[in-house]
């Protein structure tokens, strides 16, 4: 995390979308970015792992079905990387995998698609100010 020049105290977060659907994938960092911060972005957990190892994210938003690598592997590899790193899963798929999987994973949040534009911000905005985040 960085300040943002000229602004006071308003951080500035690296925050990484994960998803193969490029539609979702855009829509999510174009909402990231409408917040003021640095949006990066993967089509899948194996790209999105190589970034997470040369950049030091403040967050990643991911889905859990991809091809390559899905999201929960995605999670544990990059939890190894900096254990206290805040990630949320989106996803719309109910029976391929259970809240009580992704939370064991050390998901933060978990946001269905599709979603609104309000729930997604409200689940972001507390998710990156829930005591315990950033980067380790």
């Amino acid at each position: 995390m960085i300040l943002k020049e000229g602004s006071g105290r308003i951080p500035m977060y690296d925050v990484l979308v994960v998803d193969d659907e490029e539609p979702v994938r855009k829509l999510v960092a174009m909402l990231i970015s409408r917040r003021g911060y640095q949006c990066f972005q993967a089509t899948n957990g194996v790209e999105a792992l190589a970034k997470a190892k040369t950049i030091r994210f403040d967050a990643i938003i991911t889905d859990i079905v991809m091809p390559k690598m899905d999201g929960i592997s995605l999670i544990k590899e990059v939890l190894r990387i900096s254990p206290r790193l805040p990630i949320m899963v989106m996803t719309g798929f109910k029976n391929d995998f259970t809240p009580v999987v992704a939370k064991a994973a050390g998901v933060r949040d978990i946001i269905a698609k599709p979603f609104s534009l309000m729930e997604f911000y409200a689940r972001f905005d507390k998710m990156m100010s829930d005591d315990g985040k950033g980067r380790e």
